[in-house]
């Protein structure tokens, strides 16, 4: 279990800082879940403790000159994240998860440590990022019907919002985005590198 020591909010995404309640490590962790769907970890407290799932992201390599890294032998178990197989690493009592892919592609035997520059909350109790659950489609639909509207009025209500004067606008590293005000409810749109919409749904602050 994790206790919620702070959070760090920009327009889209977070920065948690996390202490692992077994073994005592402070963490800070990326949260970019508002990004990509109304069902995401926005129900995090300062002071709660959730069972958190953190990804690692980085590259294997054969030497260690810095001090972020975990050694990985071959052994460690296999799980499955939503849609998405990782090894799950155990460092000093801390555990960590790795996108099995990359693990795939490497010889451990030259290149035994895996650096990482960034760890990212994928899951929260029973929650999943959408990056590892279902298509963004079925997700979309999900957020809508949660406010009681219809997968037929999507594309309208689409049209409408991005007529008016965005309250937000920004660029990740999943590109543009905008958040808009329509009749009481805002919503959140990321546009595409040809500026068409990738994907619209109902904001939550």
């Amino acid at each position: 279990m994790y206790r919620v020591i702070d959070i760090h909010k920009a327009v889209a995404t977070s920065f948690i800082t996390l202490k692992n309640e077994d073994s005592g490590s402070v963490i800070r962790c990326f949260d970019d879940s508002r990004l990509m769907s109304a069902i995401n970890f926005e129900f995090l407290e300062v002071g709660k403790s959730y069972d958190c799932k953190i990804e690692l992201f980085g590259e294997f390599t054969d030497k260690v000159d810095h001090e972020d890294y975990v050694t990985v032998n071959g052994d460690e178990p296999e799980v499955v994240i939503g849609t998405t197989r990782y090894i799950k690493v155990v460092d000093n009592n801390d555990c960590y998860y790795i996108d099995k892919w990359k693990l795939d592609a490497i010889d451990l035997t030259k290149d035994p440590y895996f650096w990482y520059s960034r760890m990212d909350l994928v899951q929260v109790n029973d929650i999943v990022h959408a990056d590892l659950r279902r298509s963004f489609n079925e997700l979309n639909e999900e957020s809508f019907d949660t406010r009681g509207i219809a997968a037929d009025d999507i594309p309208a209500k689409l049209e409408q919002a991005i007529q008016t004067r965005p309250l937000h606008e920004g660029e990740t590293k999943l590109g543009r985005f905008a958040v808009y005000l329509y009749e009481g409810v805002k919503y959140f749109v990321k546009f595409g590198s040809d500026g068409q919409v990738d994907f619209f749904y109902p904001w939550t602050d």
